[in-house]
């Protein structure tokens, strides 16, 4: 099955968050896999979305979508599993009152140090933080606990926002790695430098009232009525292994997990895309894409360092049938989707996820309008030592309903 696949470089840096790290309001807190807001911005144009009209994120990440989407006074919905993304695309749709923010900022600064008792996360986070600074984070996450909304959102973002900063941990790839050889910042300076970035994000960014909102879901069962939304712009997870139960394990245990294990059923919960993920969801009449069982075929003939990676391989594709099969239940006849994905290769195998979704978003009804290639990524050093360089495809797929 042959699709129709165009390259346009000039969208490479927009499947990546680069602009967002930039774009006030945005730049509240980024996860490492996400889109810019002018990827969006330009999606709605080419899809002809008007004020009034609705849009859905199901993978909502760091909100770009629905903030992009308030921007152009369109109505959005996100869903996520990870209540980390749920609470920033929250926080970044709420309206603050830039003296309200300041008033409370001088009851919590400076920052005491209160006492180490804590909860099941205490080891992780023990050894994450200078004990000192570990001290008064929790004091401040006290103090600010405390306060009303929505600068309880506020403060408690900007303080998700520094936790990197001011810890012995750096994000590596698919993991979390403890640094030994740099000090970390210090939480008297880091916390006052993003409330004040945030502040002058308020003065600078026009905020209004929105009927965008997020709900804790799941992408393979959406809790929305059928044929309600005219476009889909999302990024699921990219089949690369990539656990964000690990990667954002900091902020998850600090601020939504009482303990690691809660953290770890969550990791078996989600999409998957990585080994640990687990079968929890029934899905029938799945049928795999036509490639998929000959190249899983030549795969059993290579080494794999995971002997898991076959299995999430099969999974990730079942998975992927109930997302697509829910996202197209709940967009209108004549609606458009657009999916961010990436290929990635396993034992020196290409898998073409971008032409393989599409195949399975045209056996669910959907027509493939075009595969649009916007970056080409390298492979890790263990594949190119061995099996040497292949480009890997980071690709927009979009799709009409038109059933």
């Amino acid at each position: 099955m042959g699709f129709p696949i165009v390259e346009d470089l000039s969208l490479s840096r927009l499947v990546t968050p680069y602009e967002s790290r930039k774009s006030p309001i945005y730049r509240w807190y980024n996860l490492n896999h996400s889109y810019s807001r002018k990827l969006v911005l330009q999606l709605l144009e080419d899809f002809g979305i008007k004020p009034g009209d609705t849009a859905l994120d199901p993978f909502c990440g760091s909100g770009t979508t629905l903030l992009a989407c308030r921007e152009k006074g369109v109505k959005a919905v996100g869903i996520d599993l990870l209540p980390l993304s749920v609470f920033v695309t929250y926080s970044k749709l709420l309206e603050y009152s830039a003296e309200k923010v300041i008033s409370d900022f001088e009851q919590i600064y400076p920052v005491r140090q209160g006492s180490f008792g804590f909860d099941g996360a205490k080891a992780y986070l023990a050894k994450s933080f200078p004990e000192v600074e570990l001290g008064k984070l929790l004091e401040l996450r006290r103090v600010i606990y405390g306060m009303p909304q929505p600068q309880r959102n506020f403060f408690t973002l900007a303080m998700l926002n520094i936790l990197r900063e001011i810890s012995f941990t750096k994000n590596d790839g698919a993991f979390i790695r403890f640094k030994t050889d740099v000090e970390p910042g210090k939480l008297e300076s880091e916390f006052p430098r993003q409330v004040k970035t945030m502040l002058e994000d308020l003065a600078g960014a026009a905020q209004s009232a929105s009927d965008n909102h997020v709900l804790r879901a799941d992408a393979r069962r959406i809790p929305l009525k059928e044929g309600i939304f005219d476009c889909v712009i999302t990024s699921p997870p990219y089949l690369n292994r990539h656990d964000y139960t690990r990667i954002y394990a900091l902020e998850l245990l600090f601020n939504f997990n009482e303990n690691t294990d809660t953290l770890k059923n969550l990791r078996y919960k989600l999409l998957r895309s990585h080994v640990e993920a687990r079968r929890t969801i029934e899905i029938p009449d799945y049928k795999p894409p036509a490639r998929l069982e000959e190249m899983m075929e030549r795969l059993q003939h290579r080494y794999l360092p995971n002997k898991k990676v076959k299995e999430m391989i099969w999974g990730y594709f079942e998975d992927m049938y109930a997302v697509l099969a829910e996202t197209a239940r709940v967009t209108k006849q004549s609606g458009h989707i657009a999916f961010v994905v990436g290929n990635c290769r396993y034992g020196g195998i290409m898998f073409p996820v971008d032409e393989m979704l599409a195949e399975i978003g045209e056996n669910l009804g959907l027509k493939t309008e075009k595969i649009v290639v916007a970056r080409y990524r390298g492979n890790s050093p263990q594949q190119m030592k061995k099996y040497g360089k292949e480009s890997a495809r980071e690709s927009i797929i979009i799709w009409e309903k038109s059933l």
